[in-house]
């Protein structure tokens, strides 16, 4: 019996040829979603595990859709607190003020959610995006938290990447006691967790971007062109 949707989306994101029902596994997160409310649960959660980098600037998407404008205190503490997040991390896609609407509408409006996506909001709303042929689900804060940090699975380009770089840890996806101590371990040494979240950004901004991989891109077509030439 062939796969679902949802099963081959997920199986995509997991580097599996198949996934099935009650499988655990690690899945590559297109966008962690979160908005005024539940994103300074989710910040807190992720100072106290003593995480400092999130996995990906260009797909953490934060919107302040329940309470901007602010109604009262407590509302303007936390749409405080997500803007110093998203200004902290550089996060690319943070909607405030003038810019915000409501969260499951404005991501496809924007082109952030597209179909074959895998998505987790903390949100119940998140599922929405099925419509658009992606696969979504509403995660709790803890789990938008966990979304953002950097542990991947030990998939090998991305180990050696990972490893190369000594930016983060990286797990078997068909073990979630390894995910779990991932986690743990990062929660319990902020010294090297902040180490390895300096060493992403450095390894983005100087190796994995396009401004350096074109040219090592342009130069494998030109060997290419090179050796077919008479």
């Amino acid at each position: 019996m062939g796969m679902t949707q949802t099963q081959k989306i997920l199986a995509a994101h997991a580097g599996l040829a198949e996934v099935k029902a009650g499988q655990l596994i690690n899945a590559k997160l297109d966008i962690v979603l979160g908005n005024d409310i539940t994103t300074p649960v989710a910040i807190n959660e992720f100072e106290k595990a003593g995480f400092d980098g999130v996995f990906d600037k260009e797909h953490i998407a934060i919107v302040l859709d329940h309470f901007v404008p602010n109604k009262d205190i407590k509302s303007a503490t936390q749409s405080k607190q997500c803007r110093e997040f998203a200004n902290k991390y550089d996060i690319l896609n943070f909607y405030d003020v003038g810019q915000m609407g409501i969260e499951h509408a404005l991501l496809p409006e924007k082109g952030i959610v597209t179909a074959g996506d895998c998505v987790i909001g903390a949100d119940s709303h998140t599922c929405t995006y099925g419509a658009l042929g992606a696969f979504s689900t509403g995660v709790g804060s803890t789990d938008m938290a966990a979304g953002m940090a950097i542990v991947s699975s030990n998939i090998p380009l991305w180990e050696r990447t990972i490893h190369e770089n000594g930016c983060g840890l990286c797990v078997d996806p068909t073990k979630p006691e390894e995910i779990a101590g991932a986690l743990e371990w990062l929660r319990d040494h902020p010294a090297e967790a902040e180490r390895m979240g300096r060493a992403g950004r450095r390894a983005a901004q100087e190796t994995y971007n396009w401004a350096v991989q074109k040219e090592a891109l342009f130069a494998l077509y030109n060997k290419l062109m090179g050796e077919k030439r008479p």
